[in-house]
């Protein structure tokens, strides 16, 4: 199939050409900025082209089976997304060739309501309305066309880069939501559907939707065996396949509901997660505190006592035990490297697993970290030049007001160390805005650190 893309470069077309080309297809690029060109994978055929230009989208689609058209205005400019649409129909229309035209999720309607998701604040907040409203325009763009063969496809709330699965769910016109309230998609898997589409159109003069599929995962309570005694974990994975292994240290509160939920999520998108309680030399889980009682005095001295018990060392002896643990399972990859996740004070504790298995571990995630970086000898940014793995520092704000040092001195140690990293403070946020039982929990940033967080294991563990 001979297959134009317009807005090749950008972060969805450049991911349609790769999966276009995976599957054999003829594959032509198209780009405005001629500099570009040479950032395109082998294979495709580069095209200098403005999709806003009827006549031009007419000559570079007269000899093709479909266009993809994944652009995206500037930041100022979003109402030339409307015009951009109508050039396109009216080039296709000349040109004869379907057209795919990635859009928004603005015009589709939320499950159970009359509302359109653009009438939501929590999924299209203030800043993101102006694009939203251009999004609904484009879409009526298509609507009212009479001319041209067209496929409107709405991406879900949350379209960030993450895993290629080859999964999806799809829908016509209502936003898709899964049991958790989410909605959301790699832009790999958003891919996957775009050429699914391309191949055997099921959409025609019309609109559809996807989102994320979540695979079947099988789940137990189980107790490893470590020098110190036995650590009562979680254990969640897809009940077919090998996958990469990963270990999640919860925040101070230790393991619970909220943190199965968690694993149970990352096992959906094709991972074998260990939920550790990192507390089990005093206490089995769940430890008999919350986060009401953590906001009191004398409960969250109760946490801090646990926390502190925990040394640096042994932290190190059980992510050896538990990365033991996983290496033995048939469900986990072999030949693929280990992730390890922490929240709270658990960020400390990804850092010293990835050293204490360095070549090992692959990625670490950390979401509002504590005690990242200290004066002690053994602060965990000490420990970085005897990792390998990637990481990701997802940092909140009211925890950067307070140490704003803390990026600086891990943005330093990677550097010098000359591992990739990505630090971000997550403006509007407090410190427990990932853990889903906190009242600090933050629904939007949370789910973008998340998609974050897919991306870097999607990289650097597959």
């Amino acid at each position: 199939m001979r297959i134009t893309v317009f807005g090749a470069a950008g972060s969805v077309g450049s991911r349609i050409v790769v999966e276009a080309l995976s599957r054999g297809h003829e594959v032509t690029a198209v780009v405005r900025d001629r500099a570009k060109l040479s950032s395109l994978p082998a294979g495709v055929q580069g095209k200098v082209g403005d999709a806003a230009s009827a006549q031009q989208v007419a000559a570079l689609t007269a000899d093709q089976d479909v266009i993809i058209s994944a652009t995206r205005p500037s930041v100022g400019n979003e109402e030339d997304l409307a015009s951009t649409a109508k050039a396109l129909l009216a080039g296709v229309a000349q040109s004869g060739v379907r057209l795919l035209l990635v859009g928004g999720a603005a015009s589709l309607k939320l499950p159970g309501t009359g509302d359109l998701v653009i009438d939501d604040p929590h999924l299209v907040p203030a800043d993101v309305q102006d694009i939203a409203r251009a999004c609904n325009i484009q879409f009526d763009t298509c609507i009212a066309d009479t001319q041209s063969d067209w496929t409107y496809v709405s991406p879900p709330a949350l379209l960030m880069p993450g895993m290629r699965t080859g999964y999806y769910r799809s829908g016509r016109d209502e936003l898709l939501i899964d049991c958790r309230g989410v909605s959301s998609i790699s832009i790999e898997d958003f891919a996957v559907a775009l050429i699914d589409e391309a191949e055997e159109p099921r959409h025609r003069r019309s609109r559809f939707t996807v989102a994320s599929h979540a695979l079947d995962v099988s789940e137990s309570d189980i107790t490893i065996d470590t020098p110190d005694g036995k650590a009562d974990c979680y254990f969640v994975h897809p009940t077919s396949g090998a996958h990469p292994g990963v270990i999640l240290w919860p925040d101070v509160l230790g393991l619970r509901p909220a943190f199965k939920k968690i694993g149970k999520r990352l096992a959906e998108s094709g991972y074998s997660v260990l939920v550790v309680n990192p507390h089990y030399r005093k206490s089995r889980a769940p430890i008999e505190l919350d986060w009401n009682r953590f906001n009191e005095p004398a409960g969250r001295e109760m946490a801090m006592n646990l926390g502190n018990a925990i040394s640096p060392d042994m932290t190190a002896t059980d992510a050896v035990a538990f990365a033991n643990y996983l290496d033995q399972q048939a469900c986990v990859h072999p030949r693929r490297k280990l992730g390890a996740i922490g929240y709270c004070m658990g960020g400390a504790m990804s850092i010293r697993t990835a050293a204490a298995l360095a070549d090992r571990i692959g990625a670490i995630a950390s979401f509002h970290g504590s005690k990242l970086v200290t004066q002690e000898a053994n602060s965990p940014h000490l420990r970085v030049p005897e990792t390998k793995a990637r990481a990701l520092f997802a940092i909140a704000e009211n925890d950067d007001e307070a140490d704003p040092g803390t990026k600086t001195a891990l943005s330093e140690a990677y550097d010098k160390a000359k591992l990739p990293v990505e630090i971000e403070v997550y403006a509007g946020t407090v410190h427990g805005w990932c853990s889903l039982d906190a009242k600090a929990h933050h629904p939007f940033h949370a789910e973008r650190a998340w998609s974050r967080l897919l991306a870097l294991f999607g990289e650097a563990l597959a």
